[in-house]
């Protein structure tokens, strides 16, 4: 008796069935000692495949301001690298604005504010505390404003962000979110530049928390 799956599509038979049993046939053992290989190679691959969608390998490119880079972004790699020992991590801090595929970055971090519109955004640490501070000496030659509309009177450090635009200044008054471009002599591009500056007595600076924290501790700036 033949069994319509003893054969293959060349007509050899492959295995022997009965009612009770199934055997290989000779070619059967000949076939399946020629295809071992390749299925243990193909198994292989699969595992390698499944090994790679699970421990991530290769070098991972981030282009990132230096405020970021320094607040924000390097605590994230160390536990990344930590996390994935396959992986390395090329960080390029500059504070010029570039195009993340051009020059070959996996992905760009930047503040919201300096972000154009139309790139694909995704927020990758809370919300930034920013505030306005001034020296000692500045403020006893100029007093210390209560509102944001005193800020017309005073020298303010202004900002300009990567994309060319100067940082506007977002201030509350009574609940009520103010957008605020400044008037200042003295405009620099580098946040550490600002603390600096405000610091020598130049201005009010509008900066992250995060960058005044010593220099607030200290006394030389409130």
């Amino acid at each position: 008796m033949r069994s319509p799956h003893s054969s293959n599509g060349w007509g050899v038979r492959l295995f022997h069935r009965t009612t009770r049993s199934v055997a290989l046939s000779d070619a059967g053992e000949g076939f399946l000692a020629r295809v071992k290989p390749a299925l243990a190679a193909l198994e292989d691959a699969m595992t390698s495949m499944d090994a790679h969608q699970k421990t991530p390998t290769g070098t991972l490119r981030i282009n990132t301001s230096a405020f970021v880079a320094r607040r924000i972004i390097m605590p994230l790699i160390l536990e990344y690298l930590r996390r994935y020992p396959d992986i390395s991590v090329e960080l390029v801090a500059e504070d010029k604005p570039v195009d993340i595929v051009a020059d070959g970055f996996d992905a760009g971090v930047r503040l919201a504010g300096s972000i154009p519109r139309d790139m694909v955004a995704v927020p990758c640490s809370g919300d930034v505390r920013f505030i306005v501070v001034g020296s000692k000496k500045y403020l006893r030659s100029h007093g210390a404003p209560k509102t944001p509309a005193d800020l017309v009177h005073h020298e303010c450090i202004r900002y300009r962000m990567s994309n060319g635009a100067i940082y506007r200044w977002e201030l509350s008054r009574r609940g009520e979110e103010i957008a605020m471009e400044v008037k200042g002599r003295l405009t620099l591009d580098d946040d550490g530049a600002v603390v600096a500056a405000a610091i020598g007595g130049a201005g009010l600076a509008y900066v992250s928390a995060w960058n005044v924290g010593d220099a607030l501790k200290t006394g030389q700036l409130v």
